[in-house]
């Protein structure tokens, strides 16, 4: 992860005929990405600020390699390892081991395992030699373009699965969380390419990827407990509702960058973690092992986002260097 200080360029406007308006483009920046006359520059509306892109720019490949023996020996953990690579921005999985016959399943005991993985993961490629295998992920150019998007689909699918649990539809369910998923993987990886170069989100990082996974997991383990024939108390409905309007609520304000929004899911987090304090015991437990879930992240996501969203209004980044 790069350490390096954020570089903050001011620009005076200046008017260009009758309406326009123009600012240059900093000489620094220009050599270091090539920049030409005519090339076409992707101007990202984010709220409030705009991020300027090359339009063939592609970030660097990013790899990892590991030996077999310092990964978990359990199949479902190896899976979570390479999803977790993924999520922090990998690229390119290198596993190095003294034998990868059978088409790679003895990197995973259960064939299914690795089948399942393919399917949960946007994997390009795996590749199998005398002594390793390679998974390399698909790479989507517009990560930093789309996260936004990203969000509110999530928001989408959140609502949905939430939605359906709290009716009993197990079946509808299951089918959301695996978008659920698919999505979370997604905006982990997003998330963290997009925070790189903000000091104050370095040490937890962690947080910020692992947000949606976590949230994905602990929604899965209450569709576990409904797929048992268990119901849903009134209470436990209750505090599903309130959940969910605070986890849509902290989405939404991630999507918008929106300061106010951020405070306002914070406030709310602590709202609910009174109401499990003073009611817990009447939760059943996966509903109340996905509330402290929510509120924990929602705090942390939220408390780390200020960090970065207060730092841009005010124009004090830490190691910034005017110019």
């Amino acid at each position: 992860m790069s350490s390096e200080p954020v570089t903050l360029f001011k620009r005076r406007v200046q008017k260009l005929g009758g309406s326009s308006l123009i600012i240059t483009l900093p000489k620094q920046w220009i050599n270091k990405m090539n920049i030409n006359a005519g090339d076409v520059l992707v101007v990202v509306d984010e709220g409030e600020y705009l991020k300027i892109i090359p339009e063939n720019f592609s970030p660097p490949v990013r790899s990892l390699s590991v030996s077999i023996n310092s990964l978990p020996k359990d199949d479902e953990e190896k899976v979570r390892f390479i999803k977790c690579a993924y999520g922090h921005g990998y690229d390119r999985v290198t596993v190095f081991t003294e034998s990868t016959r059978n088409g790679g399943v003895a990197l995973f005991k259960n064939g299914e395992i690795l089948d399942r993985m393919a399917k949960e993961l946007p994997i390009s490629k795996i590749i199998v030699s005398s002594n390793a295998v390679l998974i390399e992920f698909s790479r989507d150019d517009d990560d930093s373009i789309n996260l936004s998007l990203k969000l509110k689909l999530y928001s989408g699918a959140l609502n949905a699965v939430l939605d359906n649990i709290a009716k009993g539809r197990v079946d509808n369910a299951k089918e959301d969380l695996a978008k659920l998923y698919s999505l979370s993987l997604d905006i982990a990886r997003s998330s963290v390419r997009k925070s790189l170069g903000f000091s104050c989100e370095t040490s937890r990082l962690t947080y910020i990827s692992g947000f949606f996974l976590a949230l994905a997991d602990a929604i899965s383990m209450l569709i576990d407990y409904l797929s048992s024939g268990r119901r849903l108390s009134r209470q436990d409905i209750s505090l599903l509702e309130n959940t969910r309007s605070l986890l849509l609520e902290t989405l939404g304000s991630l999507a918008t960058g929106s300061v106010k929004r951020v405070e306002h899911a914070r406030e709310a987090a602590e709202k609910l973690r009174e109401v499990l304090v003073s009611n817990g015991e009447n939760i059943s437990t996966p509903v109340y092992s996905l509330s402290v879930n929510a509120v924990l992240l929602v705090r942390t996501v939220t408390e780390l986002s200020l960090c970065k969203l207060k730092e841009k209004e005010q124009g004090d980044l830490v190691g910034a260097r005017v110019r």
